[in-house]
């Protein structure tokens, strides 16, 4: 699950007895507070290369639709060789974390309203 916890802090202070609307505001914003480090994607393509595929092909070199609709298409047999194709190389890194949650951030703001 993804959580994250954010905070802001601020405060407004009256510059000028004579005028009101005058105010000097302070904001301080601090986004993932509790410096979570929470996986947020993974490596999904299974294989080494982008360019590696599975598709069934027929004679003319298009993808065979018919075969991944109706007849089932055995894609582990594909992927390690077995139906003709090349063997394919597989990526150590499937299922790893790719990217994570952000780090904790800080920012500070100062306002002068008139």
């Amino acid at each position: 699950m993804f959580t994250q916890t954010n905070a802001q802090f601020g405060h407004d202070f009256k510059v000028s007895k004579n005028n009101e609307k005058l105010k000097l505001g302070f904001t301080f914003n601090v986004l993932n507070l509790l410096n979570q480090h929470k996986i947020m994607a993974v490596v999904q393509n299974p294989f080494g290369k982008q360019s590696d595929h599975t598709e069934p092909y027929d004679a003319t070199g298009n993808v065979d639709w018919l075969a991944l609709t109706k007849n089932g298409w055995d894609y582990l047999a594909s992927a390690n060789g077995g139906l003709g194709n090349g063997r394919h190389t597989f990526s150590n890194l499937y299922g790893l974390p790719s990217l994570f949650q952000q780090s904790r951030a800080a920012y500070v703001g100062v306002q002068f309203t008139f």
